[in-house]
C-alpha cells in the first residue's frame, strides 16, 4: 500500500476509534465499513473487523460482533500476534456481556502468555490496547491504586487520547487526595465530550473536591450537574443525593436537606 495513502486510511481508522469508545460506536461502524470496502489487504481488513466486532458489542449487539470475531478468525494466519489481537478482543465482549472481572483476568492472562509480543514496535498499539483497558477496568471497578500507574503509562501511548481516561484518571487522583490534579483531569475530560455516565461522575468528584475546600456553592453546582447527567445515563443517583443532603445542611437548608436525604434513602 503507498504510503500516504496508508496515513490517510490511518487517520480515519483512529477517528473511527475515537468515536467507538465515545459514545458513538454506531457512527464508527459506519466509518469502519467505508474503510473496509477500499482495503484489499487481509492484514489491514483483519484489524478494521477486529474493531467492528467490539464496537457492535458496544452498541448492544454482541452476537454480531462473535460472529464478525469468527469472519476475522478465517482470513488471518494463526500467529501469535493474530492469536493475541483476537484473544483481547474475545475478553472485551465478556465486558459487553456484563463480566468486567472476567475480562480483566483474560487481559492479565493475555500480558503474561505473550510476553515477545510487547518488545516489539509492530505490536506497541495492542500493548496499548490492553493497558488502557485494564487500567480502565481497575478504575470502574473499585481498585484505583492499582489502576493509576496504568492510566498514567496511557498518558505516553500514541493511540488517540479517550476523554474517558481523563476521567478515570482524575477519579483515580481524588481516590489517592491528589485533588489539584483530580481537579485539572476531570475537567479536561468534560472538555473533549464524555457520555452521560462518566459526565456524572466527573461533575460529582469535582463537586465533592468543592465540598471538601469548603466551596458549598461551586459543589452544589457540580452534584445537581452530576444528577441530571446520571438521570440521563439512567445510572444510580444514591450518591448523589447524599453529597446534595450533605451540602444543604450545611448551607442551612434543612427542607432542601430532608428532601434529598429521602431520596438517597430510597434509592438502589
Amino acid at each position: 500500500m503507498d504510503e500516504e495513502l496508508e496515513k490517510q486510511l490511518m487517520v480515519r481508522f483512529e477517528k473511527a476509534v475515537v468515536l467507538g469508545y465515545g459514545s458513538d460506536p454506531r457512527r464508527a461502524l459506519e466509518l469502519l465499513e467505508m474503510l473496509l470496502q477500499e482495503i484489499q489487504e487481509s492484514e489491514y481488513r483483519g484489524l478494521i473487523m477486529l474493531y467492528e466486532a467490539f464496537f457492535l458489542a458496544r452498541d448492544e449487539r454482541t452476537t454480531e460482533g462473535r460472529a464478525k470475531l469468527k469472519e476475522v478468525a478465517k482470513i488471518w494466519e494463526r500467529t501469535p500476534e493474530h492469536e493475541a489481537r483476537m484473544a483481547v478482543m474475545d475478553a472485551l465482549f465478556d465486558e459487553a456481556d456484563g463480566q468486567a472481572s472476567r475480562t480483566l483476568r483474560k487481559l492479565n492472562r493475555i500480558l503474561k502468555q505473550y510476553p515477545s509480543l510487547w518488545k516489539s514496535d509492530d505490536t506497541s498499539d495492542l500493548y496499548e490496547e490492553v493497558q488502557f483497558n485494564r487500567g480502565r477496568l481497575l478504575a470502574t471497578i473499585g481498585d484505583q491504586r492499582l489502576a493509576l500507574p496504568l492510566l498514567e503509562e496511557c498518558l505516553s501511548f500514541q493511540r488517540p487520547k479517550h476523554p474517558e481516561l481523563y476521567a478515570n484518571l482524575g477519579i483515580c487522583y481524588f481516590k489517592a487526595e491528589q485533588w489539584e490534579k483530580a481537579v485539572e483531569n476531570l475537567k479536561l475530560a468534560l472538555s473533549k465530550g464524555l457520555s452521560p455516565d462518566y459526565s456524572s461522575a466527573s461533575h460529582y468528584y469535582l463537586g465533592r473536591v468543592s465540598y471538601l475546600k469548603g466551596a458549598l456553592p461551586k459543589a452544589m453546582k457540580e452534584f445537581e450537574q452530576a444528577l441530571e447527567d446520571a438521570t440521563a445515563a439512567g445510572t444510580s443517583r444514591k450518591v448523589i443525593y447524599d453529597a446534595l443532603a450533605k451540602s444543604c445542611q450545611h448551607l442551612g437548608l434543612s427542607e432542601e436537606s430532608a428532601k434529598y436525604a429521602r431520596l438517597a434513602k430510597n434509592s438502589a
